[in-house]
């Protein structure tokens, strides 16, 4: 999924606003206001100011929750909920 994100959003962002963007994949953001799967927007605070997001998965993301950038979509930023230690260490045994 990532790199249909990557290809739709990047030819759009000026060589400067790309650089941004690959900066910020995978930093961590804070939900402020609600974000509810693909669907609804909510906020999030990073990089010291509140931004409007949107969840790339199905999930709901509730405030103090902590999210990972994946993605932006004009100033949207596109998260994932943090990981399941479950999860990850399927991958990474």
């Amino acid at each position: 999924m990532f790199k249909q994100i990557k290809s739709i959003l990047l030819p759009t962002q000026s060589s400067q606003g790309s650089k941004r963007l690959l900066n910020s994949i995978g930093k961590e953001a804070k939900v402020e206001l609600t974000i509810v799967g693909p669907y609804q927007a909510g906020r999030v605070y990073y990089k010291g100011s509140w931004w409007p997001a949107r969840c790339v998965k199905d999930a709901t993301l509730v405030p103090g929750e902590v999210c990972y950038v994946v993605g932006m979509n004009n100033i949207t930023l596109l998260v994932e909920p943090e990981p399941d230690p479950t999860e990850a260490s399927v991958y990474f045994n």
